[in-house]
């Protein structure tokens, strides 16, 4: 199987460090970003996939800008969004934003992983 490329985006470096341990089993690469400026570096430089995305970044700019963002790019990746929130109403603005999936925190690490595996 030949893996996914994606780009987690997360202001939680461990969460970021177990996430990619999960993802790397599938043989899928894993590129990290802490901010949306980082993610939007990644993007710009070379092809991913699947953008994992937490809806709480700790910057100015929220996982909703963000994946509104990348929605405009023009091959956009797909984008599961993730987020503490259980509010439905995040659920449904993530899903008019072009999310794919909406993964509530926390998470079973094997919970993500065949979600990725989904996609295939």
């Amino acid at each position: 199987m030949s893996g996914h490329r994606i780009l987690l985006v997360d202001d939680d470096s461990d969460l970021r460090e177990l996430v990619k341990e999960t993802l790397s089993f599938d043989t899928h690469q894993v590129r990290q970003a802490s901010t949306p400026d980082e993610a939007f570096l990644v993007l710009e430089r070379e092809p991913i996939d699947l953008v994992i995305l937490d809806l709480d970044l700790g910057t100015t700019e929220d996982g909703f800008e963000v994946c509104a963002r990348i929605r405009e790019l023009d091959a956009p990746p797909k984008v599961i969004m993730v987020t503490g929130s259980r509010s439905e109403a995040d659920r449904d603005r993530c899903r008019e934003l072009g999310a794919i999936a909406f993964l509530t925190k926390p998470f079973r690490p094997l919970e993500l992983l065949e979600l990725v595996r989904g996609l295939s």
